[in-house]
């Protein structure tokens, strides 16, 4: 990815964090823009599906995310994630992105889907040196995941979420990847 297209990158997400809060500012015109959105922090275990996944192993993973409810009737939001891979290659997925949150449920975020796009960077760190590893590369992917939120109060949510991703590492090649995670949400204010 060129610089120009980093910067682009980043500018959409920043737009996008703001996008939620301004939807709203009118309701709220003591409350800050920040203080509208939700924090969520999301911790669990990377596991290699299909066969794009099949050479990964179990590993470590977390999320962080900023979201918000838009003037479209979803939850919009940026999300940066790490997920690590402890096959022979110890490959590691990093990235950020978009994401946004449809619910069944009007106004009620307790079950909800989500889908994601962004850019992934994904690096390879072998134990052992003399075997032969894949150039590190920075490449588009994208995720689906199902979230439930168990335990709701005023000010935090503590769920789980399940979450399928693939990242595209050449015309040919992708790894894909399953992470299940518990969130713990931080709600400054209600919507």
């Amino acid at each position: 990815m060129t610089h120009r297209g980093g910067n682009a990158v980043l500018a959409a997400a920043a737009l996008l964090v703001l996008a939620p809060g301004l939807a709203r500012a009118h309701d709220e015109v003591t409350s800050g823009l920040l203080s509208r959105l939700h924090y969520c922090v999301t911790g669990g275990i990377l596991s290699g599906v299909g066969p794009q996944g099949r050479t990964l192993a179990r590993g470590p993973s977390i999320a962080v995310n900023i979201h918000g409810e838009s003037a479209i009737g979803m939850q919009l939001g940026v999300e940066a994630t790490y997920a690590g891979s402890n096959d022979i290659l110890n490959t590691r997925f990093t990235s950020i992105g978009m994401i946004a949150r449809l619910s069944p449920t009007p106004e009620d975020y307790r079950a909800y889907v989500q889908v994601g796009a962004g850019v992934y960077h994904v690096t390879f760190k072998p134990d052992q040196p003399s075997l032969e590893t894949p150039e590190d590369s920075t490449r588009p992917g994208g995720s689906f995941g199902i979230g439930l939120e168990l335990i709701q109060s005023s000010k935090f949510k503590l769920g789980g979420i399940a979450t399928y991703s693939g990242v595209v590492l050449a015309r040919s090649d992708a790894r894909s990847y399953l992470v299940a995670g518990l969130t713990l949400t931080i709600m400054p204010s209600q919507y």
